[in-house]
């Protein structure tokens, strides 16, 4: 189950960190493109292949947010979570 807090706190995160990267760097990342403050960014869950100057990404799913949109934020959660993404890297989101 996804909790409400670490929904909205994420959102709130995503929303205001341009460079933001959640997730195993070895093995799959959530990741924002887009400029801090855009009302319209994208997230992309993608799948890390090997390792040094040999990774490299496989975009699995791309997600157009809207700024303040929990709903599309926790649509984003579930699609990483259900490519094998682990909440152990979004835990502390349900903290602050």
């Amino acid at each position: 189950m996804i909790s409400e807090k670490l929904i909205t706190n994420l959102t709130k995160a995503f929303d205001e960190d341009g460079d933001i990267i959640l997730g195993n760097e070895d093995e799959l990342i959530m990741i924002r493109s887009g400029a801090e403050g855009d009302e319209y960014y994208e997230i992309t869950i993608e799948k890390v292949k090997g390792e040094g100057v040999d990774r490299s990404y496989e975009v699995l799913n791309t997600i157009s947010m809207e700024k303040n949109k929990t709903d599309i934020m926790k649509q984003a959660i579930e699609i990483y979570l259900e490519n094998g993404g682990s909440m152990e890297f979004l835990k502390h989101f349900e903290q602050n």
